[in-house]
């Protein structure tokens, strides 16, 4: 009698892990539209996961390389190219660097692994970059009271647009959090600056994925640990 209980309370306990660590994948991606001549500051719109994400851009800013100061920024409107993804006028390679701060809010407890961008290269003439440029992005993440939870980047040498890139390219940085994120409002910061290329070249942003995996409920994992239980104890009795 002791060893069967003893494997009963043995196999809860792993139902009950499986449960907490049967988290919901989530791959939600928000995307920046045609702002047109408006040079205004305009925030993505998410394709899913509107239920468990919200996202606005609040802030943009350049900070000059030479005798550095930072200052607002506007968006490029000259180009038909660059009127269709968020795109700051700054010459990020022999200018200065932009930084968007977006408000990041989630309805649950998640896991954020990592943060998607696609990122888009164009010339003075608002027209898609005609040459292969480089660049470095990062970005910071901050609880709302400004404790940084997260950095990372593009790697050590940055991203490579191939010349005549319409589409852009797609970027993954990793955050290697190990805990979990409550539910409630954070700040997100976005920066991109020049590596060691300086031939002159602006870069935006046409989209932003976020992935990682939604925290069940603890109510939700014990229901599911205790019902599992109840029907191993079925299967016993009428075996």
């Amino acid at each position: 009698m002791f060893s069967t209980l003893t494997k009963y309370i043995a196999t809860a306990a792993l139902m009950i892990g499986s449960a907490s660590a049967a988290d919901e994948a989530f791959q939600h991606k928000a995307t920046w539209g045609n702002h047109g001549t408006s040079t205004a500051l305009y925030s993505p719109t998410f394709e899913t996961g509107q239920d468990l994400f919200t996202l606005s851009v609040t802030k943009l800013t350049k900070t000059t390389y030479t005798n550095p100061a930072t200052t607002d920024l506007s968006l490029f409107t000259t180009g038909t190219f660059c009127q269709g993804f968020f795109s700051p006028n700054v010459n990020v390679q022999n200018a200065g660097s932009w930084a968007a701060t977006l408000d990041l809010t989630t309805t649950k407890d998640i896991t954020l692994s990592s943060i998607g961008l696609n990122i888009k290269a164009f010339g003075a003439n608002g027209l898609m970059q005609a040459n292969t440029r480089t660049a470095q992005m990062n970005f910071s993440l901050k609880s709302a009271e400004g404790i940084t939870l997260a950095t990372g980047n593009a790697g050590s040498n940055g991203f490579t647009i191939p010349a005549n890139t319409a589409a852009g390219i797609n970027i993954t940085m990793n955050t290697g959090l190990t805990e979990a994120l409550q539910a409630g409002n954070y700040k997100l910061e976005l920066t991109c600056e020049r590596t060691t290329e300086t031939a002159g070249a602006f870069f935006g942003l046409q989209s932003i994925t976020l992935n990682g995996d939604i925290v069940p409920e603890p109510a939700s994992a014990g229901l599911l640990a205790a019902g599992s239980l109840l029907a191993l104890l079925r299967r016993r009795r009428a075996a």
